[in-house]
């Protein structure tokens, strides 16, 4: 793009453009990045084998592999200094260490090592192999592909119900997957599962794609490429049929609608947060529910999920009251006897029951920091890095409320906190022209130390380019002939002609004129 375009705001329109080198202002470490594609494709192979009382899962090998070396340049410094968002996450596992330690001593080992394994591990490579917006697409591009290859295997399952791989897996010898899970057809289809634990995870899985590729790309593809992308995303999730995960792409779209109806105004995100505080006030005012027992209500496809989901959420804080500072760990927890399932549909919740208030002050700290840092960056609008900014912040907003009607483990638990991590990068972008700016000046002939050292940084480049254009040597009438006026007694300036072209070595191309 260039820099008349990004400083009047509008977007480039090149079609079909590839994906520039990383320069200067830019580049990043790329020596991890193998780490990406591998924690990804291990979401399509959810292999588990038993290694003595543990059970050892394709992600977890991965995250072992990996983590390493990841960690070891990460506490070097490699990758910035270390933020309050990281220490708020490695507080949270400590914490939650803890928790289960008081609660349950004989699981804390298994629990919190698989738990810490698989969160700081997707945590980390998102935050250290990601670096900048080229790595950022190329994640984009890929997790878009495992999407949109999963679009046979999920129509297949729509109709038939059958999901072929889980079934392919599940016949190897040693090892064992995902429980195939068999339920009622929805609006005529059976649930897609994929390679997913569950339905619903299928759908977060490919809702969480959708933004993160299409408004990413707003400078590289074009309209109707990420139109055809963006509904081949939208008809996985919805071949889940889940309400949970069908809200990730709800929100998204209504992001992205609100964005271009409010185009120009600069409080657009404020208004928008102003009118949903409105909306739930009344609520809050004039309903007999609360405003997220209206929204966990209305969150679903059918009247007994709304109704199951509400009697979650109210029993599920009763037992976080009870339990304030260290929660009940992993024991069962108190609600009426016709409440036969133990499930807690909701990741926040979940987690606040098992460990305490402190827990869910430290991830919340650490979430929705992020989510201010990088909301609040100053960035041209239609830059990449605004585009980039923007697909991040509307996947992970829209993950934060599906989340609250969803709980996630295993590779989902894995690819939310990846994606978190993802963005980290994004709280010290800076647009090409800022990075410029912020370089040493170099001295020069002209530029000694008795220079005013006050002076604004582009002012005194504009002096040295001054000071360094009037002090070159005349140039000598070697350089060409002159040519001066035809009419006699014309006293204008001689003009001279430009030096011939200095074509570098082995460039062979034809001279242009």
């Amino acid at each position: 793009m260039a820099l008349a375009e990004q400083m009047s705001g509008r977007p480039a329109r090149q079609r079909g453009r590839a994906d520039p080198a990383p320069g200067p202002a830019t580049a990043g470490d790329s020596r991890l990045f193998w780490a990406v594609p591998i924690v990804l494709l291990a979401l399509l192979v959810p292999l588990n084998v038993f290694a003595g009382p543990l059970v050892l899962t394709t992600q977890r090998v991965v995250l072992m592999v990996a983590i390493f070396p990841v960690a070891m340049r990460f506490i070097s410094g490699d990758y910035g200094r270390i933020r309050f968002i990281d220490w708020a996450i490695f507080l949270y596992l400590l914490w939650a260490t803890l928790t289960i330690g008081i609660n349950n001593p004989a699981a804390v080992v298994q629990y919190s090592g698989s738990t810490s394994l698989e969160l700081l591990g997707g945590y980390l490579i998102g935050r250290c192999c990601i670096r900048n917006i080229h790595q950022f697409r190329r994640m984009a591009r890929l997790f878009a592909g495992l999407v949109l290859l999963s679009l046979p295997f999920a129509l297949y399952e729509g109709i038939t119900g059958q999901s072929l791989l889980l079934r392919v897996y599940n016949g190897l010898p040693v090892v064992f997957s995902a429980r195939e899970i068999t339920t009622a057809p929805r609006l005529g289809l059976y649930r897609a599962q994929f390679t997913m634990p569950t339905p619903i995870h299928y759908g977060l899985f490919a809702a969480l794609a959708l933004c993160l590729v299409t408004v990413a790309h707003q400078n590289l593809w074009g309209l109707a490429k990420r139109l055809v992308v963006g509904g081949a995303i939208f008809l996985c999730s919805f071949l889940s049929l889940s309400s949970g995960a069908f809200l990730a792409v709800v929100f998204q779209i209504g992001f992205l609608a609100w964005a271009r109806m409010t185009r120009g105004i600069t409080i657009r995100w404020w208004i928008l947060f102003a009118i949903a505080a409105v909306f739930y006030t009344v609520i809050e005012v004039f309903s007999d529910r609360s405003g997220i027992m209206v929204f966990l209500s209305y969150a679903t496809f059918s009247a007994a999920t709304a109704f199951n989901r509400v009697l979650i959420f109210n029993y599920g804080m009763d037992n976080v009251w009870a339990n304030p500072l260290f929660g009940i760990g992993l024991n069962d927890w108190v609600r009426p006897f016709w409440m036969i399932h133990p499930s807690v549909d909701n990741f926040w919740l979940l987690n606040t029951m098992r460990h305490g208030l402190p827990s869910f002050l430290l991830m919340s700290v650490a979430w929705l920091g992020q989510i201010w840092i990088v909301a609040k960056r100053p960035l041209t609008e239609g830059s990449d890095l605004y585009w980039a900014r923007r697909a991040w912040l509307f996947t992970i907003v829209s993950m934060t409320f599906t989340l609250c009607t969803v709980d996630v483990w295993g590779p989902p638990f894995v690819l939310c906190f990846f994606l978190f991590g993802a963005g980290a990068w994004l709280m010290d972008a800076a647009e090409p022209e800022d990075a410029a700016a912020a370089e040493p000046v170099q001295e020069g002939p002209a530029d000694r130390p008795g220079r005013d050292r006050t002076e604004p940084p582009s002012r005194r480049r504009q002096t040295l380019s001054r000071n360094r254009r009037d002090a070159a040597p005349e140039e000598s009438p070697d350089d060409g002939p002159e040519q001066s006026s035809p009419e006699a007694g014309t006293t204008d300036p001689p003009v001279r002609r430009r030096a011939p072209y200095a074509r570098p070595p082995g460039d062979r191309r034809p001279r242009r004129g």
